[in-house]
Formats: C-alpha cells, sequence, structure tokens
C-alpha cells in the first residue's frame, strides 16, 4: 500500500521493527489462483491480484526496480482420473475471465514430464500458461525502494502506537492516515481490537538443481496444499507447512520432513537436489473463514491483516485498491466485504 500511494503523490512514511518471521520475505510466491478451492468474494479478491501484477510490475519498472524474481513461467495443475476432468472445467471457466491467465490446455505424461522433468512418472495434468511467481523477499525490498523513489521514508526501529499514534524508538511520527499492515503480529499493535488474525508457521525448502533451466519450468500444483515453484539459476522452491497457531521461528526436523516428503511425492526426481536453505514464514492466518480484514478500524487508523497463504497474490492488488480509496477514491466494492466488523 505504501508504494502505491507514494506513487500517486501522497507523502508516505513507512515504519517496520524488522522482526524475523514476516511472511512476505519467506513467501514461495506463486501467483496461480484460478484452481483455488476458495469461491464467493475471497476468490474474487484472490483472481484480481493475478490480474494485477503486470501493472504493479509495471509501476515498479518505472520507479527503477526491474527484478522482483517475477515471472509468467506458468503453472502444472497435477490431477487425474475424474478430479482431471473436474479442474480442467474448473480452470476453464475461471481462465475465461482473466486477463494473464491464458487458456488450459491438458497434457499428458509424456507433456508434463517435458514441462517439469523431475515428475513422477505417470503424472498427468491441466497447464495454465499465465500462471506466474514472485521472488517475496525480492518484491518486499523492490516496493520499499519504490517507496523511496518517490521521495517516501522508511524508518526501521521499535514500533508501538500511543494514543493513536505510530511512535517508532520513542520518536512519535506524525500522519493523517495510519495503516496498520503488521501482519501476524496486527494484534500486538493494536491490542484493543479483536481482529480475527493467528499466526500459523509455513516452514519452506529451497532447493538447487545443477545443469537445470528451471527458470523455464511451471510451478507445480498438487492436489494437496503443498507447491513445487521453480525459479531462475536452479533454484526450486517446495512448501510449506501450516502450522496453525505458531508463533516461533525455528525451523524444526518434522516440519522439513513434511515438505520434503510431499516433494519428493509429487517429483521424485528432485531426490538428489541440494538442500541449500529453509525460509520460516508467520503467516497472518484469517480466523474468520477465508476473509482478510481491510478497512477502518476507527479515526484515522485503517487496518490491512488476515492475508493467509495468499498474501503476495493479493497484496499489491489490495495496495493499489486501498491507496486509491485513502487518496479520495470511492469506496471499492472488492474490499468492501472484508470490513472489520
Amino acid at each position: 500500500m505504501a508504494f502505491a500511494a507514494a506513487r500517486r503523490g501522497a507523502s508516505v512514511t513507512v515504519v517496520d521493527d524488522g522482526r524475523p518471521g514476516r511472511a512476505t520475505p519467506a513467501g514461495a510466491g506463486i501467483i496461480a489462483p484460478w484452481a483455488t478451492e476458495l469461491s464467493g468474494e475471497a476468490y474474487q479478491l484472490y483472481a484480481d491480484g493475478a490480474d494485477a501484477y503486470p501493472m504493479v510490475m509495471a509501476a515498479l519498472a518505472e520507479a527503477g526496480v526491474d527484478d522482483v524474481g517475477y515471472a509468467r513461467n506458468g503453472a502444472l495443475v497435477v490431477r487425474s482420473g475424474p478430479d482431471l476432468a473436474a479442474m480442467h472445467d474448473r480452470l476453464t471457466e475461471r481462465t475465461a475471465a482473466s486477463a494473464v491467465a491464458g487458456r488450459p490446455e491438458s497434457v499428458d505424461e509424456a507433456d508434463a514430464r517435458r514441462l517439469f522433468p523431475p515428475l513422477r512418472g505417470g503424472s498427468s495434468g491441466i497447464h495454465v500458461p499465465g500462471g506466474a511467481r514472485v521472488d517475496g523477499r525480492r518484491l518486499a525490498a523492490g516496493l520499499l525502494d519504490g517507496v523511496r523513489h518517490h521521495a517516501g521514508e522508511v524508518l526501521r526501529g521499535a514500533v508501538s502506537i500511543v494514543d493513536g499514534h505510530v511512535v517508532v524508538d520513542g520518536r512519535r511520527v506524525r500522519a493523517e492516515t495510519t495503516v496498520v499492515a503488521a501482519g501476524a503480529w496486527v494484534t500486538d499493535v493494536l491490542p484493543r481490537r479483536q481482529l480475527p488474525v493467528s499466526a500459523q508457521r509455513g516452514q519452506i525448502c529451497h532447493l538447487r538443481v545443477d545443469g537445470a533451466d528451471t527458470g523455464r519450468w511451471p510451478s507445480v500444483l498438487p492436489p494437496a496444499d503443498h507447491y513445487i515453484v521453480p525459479f531462475e539459476h536452479g533454484r526450486v522452491v517446495v512448501g510449506a507447512t501450516r502450522e496453525s497457531g505458531i508463533d516461533d521461528v525455528r525451523i524444526t526436523a518434522g516440519g522439513v520432513r513434511d515438505v520434503l516428503a510431499r516433494a519428493l511425492d509429487v517429483a521424485p526426481g528432485l531426490e538428489h537436489a541440494t538442500l541449500i536453505e529453509t525460509r520460516v514464514g508467520l503467516r497472518p492466518s484469517p480466523t474468520d473463514g477465508h476473509r482478510p480484514v481491510i478497512g477502518p478500524v476507527g479515526t484515522g487508523t485503517w487496518v490491512i491483516a488476515g492475508f493467509g497463504a495468499i498474501g503476495l497474490t493479493i497484496g499489491p492488488t489490495v495496495g493499489e485498491r486501498v491507496a486509491e480509496m485513502l487518496l479520495g477514491g470511492d469506496d471499492d466494492p472488492l474490499l468492501r466485504p472484508f470490513r472489520p466488523r
């Protein structure tokens, strides 16, 4: 939201306490909402997030930020039997309404393994050419660089809200409007509000596949919540755990075992890849169904929270829409259902 407001000419100050476990820098960044079981208002917001990405990337490029790991590398939805036909129908209907998805095509085992060579034999599915991915860590840094480019300020230090005012390391930051986007710690910043958000730990493993042009591989979406997201230079991200109610950032043996076992079940060809890193993020998980919280919580204070596992997809479009409203635009019908109750 800060970048969206700054590029519209607003005076913006971002305050960040830099605590470990932030979800955005840890996230794998898969952008392919069309296969999800989400429906209704939550799905509409999710789908809009994917459609908005090219515009946000163009705005970042104009600000001199041209590499956040974004690429439309495609998405391979792995299914078989009756599930394959039902998913093809869902994807056909949903991608028809998308500006970026392209036309889904069924792929047999040979084509699936051509697209993603490490796949298990016998795999088939549906290829969505407009599926994309983004590096959450690079995106977070790039958005802050974009804020600075538009004359915004970024302050780092201990953050609190005292008598309705933001305080950073004892310094009061004056603002007409404060937007609290504190992720899993939103209730720490706004302790008087009973917001439907709790921490959910996600452990994500990064692998290196030597000698492969992984940047061209599509992301893989198996039937479960886990996924495989390839990046350039041999990096392949596999994840993630969904450990509800856990707010520490430890990497656990059980978490790594779970992530790798599920990944290798889908793509056994990754078994010789090098495990180079495990990232941990605390997702701000919505506890009221799949409803994020977006809107005012008092005079001059807004909250953006509860995005859960879809935050990297919907974050940029939510930021654009909130900035437009705060700077005098009309009430946004896409965000209206998610106002704090």
